[in-house]
């Protein structure tokens, strides 16, 4: 077993250390990254502000998503015609 491990994983271990020390690896993809990144350094892209921007929108999403329920829950009594009497109606402060 250790014979194994000496004539392929071993080597193959000290082969891949080397790679990473040196960024000797996928070269090609590795390029394309660097493009892309240069990229959004040229038109200003923030990552944070990008975040900040995103969860803003996800909580605007939220609350659109309850609109819609309420709106749903609301139509069939506008459907049936029926009066429901407001709030401010049936309550009257004690004084």
């Amino acid at each position: 077993m250790q014979q194994v491990w000496q004539s392929g994983g071993a080597l193959r271990l000290i082969e891949v250390s080397r790679m990473l020390k040196e960024e000797d690896y996928a070269l090609e993809a590795r390029q394309r990254l660097a493009e892309v990144d240069a990229e959004l350094r040229r038109i200003g892209y923030d990552p944070g502000e990008h975040e900040r921007i995103r969860q803003a929108e996800q909580v605007e999403r939220s609350a659109e998503d309850e609109m819609r329920t309420l709106e749903k829950h609301r139509q069939p009594w506008r459907r049936s015609n029926v009066k429901l009497p407001s709030w401010s109606a049936r309550w009257r402060p004690a004084c």
